[in-house]
């Protein structure tokens, strides 16, 4: 480990390694350690181009069948991985066994990643076709495995357990993180108003001003 620090150090532009008192490691699934991370970024990054390149296509030839394309995506982002990592979370230390990149990661990597990067790539070139198809793809895009947080606005605002697609999720992850998890409910744009959410198939109205942070 000593040796990798001071290769880090030798990278063009001196880069600092981060201290170890930065890194918060407690109630972390050892699966989901940052070197784990790091391999699998590591496997897939010889063909993020090609994949980025290849979905541009795919949104657009597959908009038709959402959940037949969601699933392509995502399985190009999933990694078996060798024998040692699939058994291991960090040199050395076992873990249970567990593909580097599982499916419900995938679709994390999907919605929060590349389907961000092909929209930002439409808007730069001015492809108005390509931001509507990926805006038709999330609307109906399955959501992420729940955790504690969807769970917790899913209550708050009333929508029932498995109702939200990916695009909802986003929503409320985006809403608790600047706003519940602040305590800043009186400036919270759904704290006093009705507000439209789109479902799989029909749309309702949510009466956020009686949900309490």
């Amino acid at each position: 480990m000593p040796q990798w620090e001071s290769w880090w150090g030798e990278v063009d532009g001196g880069a600092q390694s981060l201290s170890p008192r930065l890194w918060k490691m407690s109630g972390l699934y050892p699966n989901n350690s940052p070197v784990r991370r790091v391999v699998a970024l590591a496997d897939l990054w010889p063909r993020l181009e090609r994949l980025a390149e290849s979905a541009l296509e795919q949104v657009l030839r597959g908009q038709e069948r959402p959940r037949g394309l969601a699933l392509w995506l995502e399985q190009q982002y999933r990694l078996v991985g060798t024998t040692y990592w699939r058994h291991h979370y960090d040199f050395g230390r076992r873990t249970r066994e567990s593909d580097l990149v599982g499916g419900s990661k995938a679709r994390e990597v999907v919605v929060n990643a590349l389907l961000p990067f092909v929209t930002a790539c439409a808007m730069a070139s001015g492809d108005v076709s390509h931001v509507a198809a990926v805006a038709r793809l999330l609307s109906a895009y399955p959501p992420a495995p729940a955790h504690a947080v969807t769970r917790h606005m899913q209550r708050q605002l009333g929508l029932a357990r498995g109702g939200a697609t990916a695009a909802v999720q986003q929503g409320m992850l985006h809403v608790y993180g600047e706003y519940c998890r602040r305590g800043l409910c009186a400036r919270c744009p759904l704290g006093s108003e009705q507000t439209r959410v789109v479902l799989p198939g029909r749309e309702t109205f949510i009466d956020a001003s009686a949900a309490i942070c």
